[in-house]
């Protein structure tokens, strides 16, 4: 299927601003015929009622990270379940829940993708279903909702009764336009978003796979060293502390074969946020996914990383780690490791204690947050294979970060080019057709 894009030059004003001149300005009630309520059900069966699975407000994000097994299972009574029943492209609209920067009246489109991991599934008495008129394509609407959420329009519509955020439906769909192109159009744009969409979740699928393939490699190759797994058998193992480890390799203290520095906070006035200064990690919030972020400077250095050294947080939540990509000033939930007269490669250390990041959090103690100290630090127990084996493994696990980083870098370009094509064809400053093969 191919598309044509043109950029649209003629316009006229209306309540929702410039749109093109062929096409019309709606309220979103007038192409919605319908709106059903939910039904929670029961949690126990009883005589003419059927089991089935009652969708949510908050299952709305775990479904677009492809978390299906959260959604529970209810009864409900036949003739209800009947008339709630989900099916490809219904609507669906959250009226309850939100948070200080998630707002309710959230939109979902119920796909066949969606459906055929359920026998029966329906939707709670928190949610709406909308029925459209056959002159808007049920995709085109979504995208068109989703676009007036994301701009915040729907923030308006809320009111909050003890805490919990409530969404004005009717008042929404009364006062909020949406521009309505000819149904071929319509189409063509939903295809379009469509193609776009289902790039991002291709990467998705690779980043979580390759997230995967990282997990069963540093299980891999800290319990057997870098050999393939047909060579598996081949490994002579020792039992240790640490569990099974390559014969050859040694178990060591940390602070046996590494320095240790524990960070300390500089006085508070000394925080600035001019760059004056080196940088300043205070913990954890500051961390990227292997290298810092860094939030802020200080004028008054005390404690330093080393570039290239280890960043462990130590102070809640523990165990979280990253690698200095320059020298940083540390404050007192951080220590800085690094292996001392090249006994062994940062890198390695590095992905051992991602490895080993549950072991480390257990070690945390303290009522009313967790830590660990210098002690704890010291003594925590590693694997140490020549320095050659830890190079490969380094190696191994980094060229997988790089992957994973890739993928990640791709989502986002996806990310920006659905918000930037989702805006300019709801507008109508790029036109698209739908060429048929």
């Amino acid at each position: 299927m191919e598309f044509v894009f043109s950029e649209e030059t003629r316009f006229k004003e209306t309540e929702i601003g410039l749109i093109p001149e062929d096409w019309q300005v709606v309220r979103l009630g007038e192409v919605i015929t319908d709106v059903i309520s939910g039904d929670w059900g029961e949690e126990i069966k009883k005589d003419g009622y059927v089991e089935c699975y009652v969708l949510r407000g908050t299952d709305f994000v775990n479904i677009e990270s492809g978390l299906y097994n959260k959604i529970p299972k209810r009864y409900i009574k036949k003739n209800s379940f009947e008339k709630r029943q989900i099916v490809n492209n219904d609507i669906l609209i959250e009226l309850s829940g939100g948070g200080p920067d998630q707002p309710t009246g959230r939109v979902f489109l119920a796909t066949n993708n969606f459906l055929e991991k359920f026998t029966k599934v329906c939707f709670s008495n928190f949610i709406k279903k909308l029925k459209l008129d056959t002159k808007i394509d049920p995709v085109y609407f979504f995208r068109n909702w989703q676009n007036l959420y994301n701009n915040g329009k729907t923030r308006i519509y809320e009111k909050r009764t003890t805490g919990i955020r409530n969404f004005k439906l009717k008042d929404f769909i009364d006062k909020e336009f949406i521009p309505l192109p000819p149904l071929p159009e319509q189409k063509a744009i939903a295809e379009v978003l469509r193609t776009i969409q289902e790039a991002k979740e291709k990467t998705e699928a690779v980043l979580k796979a390759t997230k995967e393939l990282k997990k069963s490699m540093m299980k891999h190759l800290f319990s057997y060293g870098n050999v393939s797994l047909s060579d598996v058998d081949k490994v002579k193992l020792k039992e240790t502390e640490i569990g099974p480890i390559p014969e050859h390799w040694q178990v060591v203290r940390l602070g046996e074969v590494a320095e240790i520095v524990m960070g300390q906070s500089p006085p508070g006035t000394s925080y600035n946020q001019s760059g004056i200064g080196p940088p300043f990690l205070q913990g954890k919030a500051e961390f990227g996914n292997m290298y810092p972020k860094v939030i802020n400077y200080t004028t008054m250095p005390i404690k330093h990383a080393k570039i290239k050294s280890i960043l462990l947080s130590v102070r809640a939540p523990v165990g979280e780690v990253n690698i200095a990509d320059k020298e940083y000033c540390i404050g007192r939930g951080l220590s800085s490791i690094s292996f001392k007269n090249n006994l062994g490669i940062n890198f390695f250390l590095f992905y051992y204690l991602v490895y080993s990041k549950k072991t480390i959090e257990e070690m945390g103690s303290g009522s009313t947050f967790k830590a660990i100290n210098k002690s704890q630090v010291k003594n925590l127990l590693i694997p140490l294979p020549p320095l050659s084996e830890q190079q490969a493994i380094a190696d191994i696990l980094l060229a997988i970060d790089e992957k994973i980083q890739k993928e990640e870098e791709k989502k986002k370009a996806i990310e920006n080019l659905f918000k930037s094509m989702l805006q300019n064809l709801m507008s109508g400053k790029i036109r698209v057709q739908k060429m048929e093969a």
